[in-house]
Formats: C-alpha cells, structure tokens, sequence
C-alpha cells in the first residue's frame, strides 16, 4: 500500500554507516559516490499524485571527499503500481554549496535521465513468509539510463553513457524486504565503481512516523568469472542507513 493521491510534503532525517572507509563507491546508475560517515536530511514535494521533487542534504562529521556532495536532488513522474511508466531525472554527483574557483555548484549534464517500466512476478513465486495482498508480491522493473557527460578515474571526462537494467524487489516477512538490480553497459567506458549488479536489504516502512534500517552495497559489484577493482565489490564495501520518515 502506497499514500493516497494528492499533495505531500516529506521530511525523513537519517545516517549512512559504511562498513569500509575509503574509496570510491557507486549509486545505482554508477555515478561515484563516497563512502564516509554521513547525516543527511532529504526533502521531498508531492505536488500530485506520481509526480515528485527531492533533494537531499549531507553532512560528514570526518569530512568530505572532493566526489562526495553536499546535496543530490531529483525530479520527475515515478508510479510506485506495476504495469506502468517512470520517468526521473536524478544527479548525485559532487554538487557543492561552496564550490571552487572554475567550478559550479552543480553539474546538470552529469545527472542521469532514467526511464523504467514496472510489473509484477506472479502470486505462485511469492515466498511463503510475505504478507498477503499487494505487500506481498514481488516488484520488478526495467529501465534505460542515459548520462549526458560522466567523470573517468584518469583522463578527461566524456559524453554520452547508455546503461539497462533490471531489477526485482522481494518482501520476506511484514516490512522486511531483498533487492537485486543487474545493470548492462550499452555505451561508454566502464569504471571501477561501475557494478555489474547492486543488492539491498533490510526494514522499509513508507509509511510517515517509522523507522527504516537497511543495508546497501552499490560499489563494484561483478558477475562470477569477472575481476572486481580492489575494495569493491565486497560485503564489507557497502554500508547502512538509518532513517526515519516524517510527513507533512
């Protein structure tokens, strides 16, 4: 069950507790992102039903690193049912309130634009420990990303980055949950932090006034016979989040 349609304002505080401080990590379309302690609060506007502002701000009690942002935001049409379309635009890439000298607070052209399309596995492959109705069913989704300019390890940064994907979300008993996405590169270069797949799980509530305590692990992640880059790829590279959702 998802909140009724109209006008919504979120406010969900929380923390991020990687398992491994180091270097670089990934989000789920591959941009780069850290992997330092961090508080953050996000922000998300609901004019009407499906369509939806967010942006999120960050804080590191250790300090930053120069790819890690000060704020992410993303915009756009998400349908949470099956059976339809998504179209979302989303930058977690190094935004800064207090950029240097030559650089700008954000880059647009190094956002991702991502269309998905979602739809449901049948009744018979649910586990036997989910709810029954519609939290109990398994979610998947396909989608296209496309990044107009994205940053290499060395060397000077390129245009146009096209990546698949495919992804099912699985409930294992009340709020308790399992995600796996397998992305596909269609073109441009691959980068260590790039994964082949990404994986979460955990305690997800969306309803307003609960707690949320999930892991993630968005860094290099391979397929079997495939080398993963060092500290990627692992257990221990992915991290924790604490959050709790308020509404308005």
């Amino acid at each position: 069950m998802e909140p009724e349609p109209g006008e919504h304002f979120y406010v969900t505080p929380g923390f991020r507790i990687p398992f491994r401080r180091g270097g670089a990590g990934a989000v789920a379309e591959g941009d780069r992102s850290g992997s330092s302690p961090a508080g953050f609060i996000d922000f998300r506007f609901s004019p009407k039903e499906n369509w939806f502002a967010n942006v999120t701000l960050n804080a590191y009690p250790d300090g930053r690193k120069r790819w890690e942002p000060d704020f992410t935001y993303s915009f756009g049409y998400d349908d949470w049912r099956p059976n339809t379309f998504s179209l979302v635009y989303a930058n977690y890439t190094n935004s800064r309130f207090d950029p240097q000298p030559g650089e700008k607070v954000t880059r647009v052209e190094y956002g991702t634009i991502s269309a998905s399309y979602k739809f449901r596995l049948p009744d018979s492959l649910r586990l036997p420990t989910a709810d029954v109705g519609d939290e109990g069913r398994i979610n998947c989704r396909v989608g296209y990303h496309f990044t107009p300019r994205y940053e290499l390890e060395t060397g000077p940064d390129r245009w146009g980055r096209h990546t698949s994907s495919i992804g099912c979300r699985t409930p294992i008993w009340r709020r308790l949950f399992a995600d796996v996405t397998s992305y596909q590169k269609l073109g441009g270069r691959r980068r260590p932090w790039d994964p082949d797949f990404t994986y979460s799980f955990g305690w997800f509530d969306w309803r307003p006034n609960r707690i949320s305590v999930e892991y993630s692990n968005y860094s290099g992640n391979r397929y079997p016979g495939r080398n993963h880059a060092p500290d990627t790829g692992r257990l221990k590279d992915g991290s924790v989040v604490v959050s709790y959702k308020l509404a308005f």
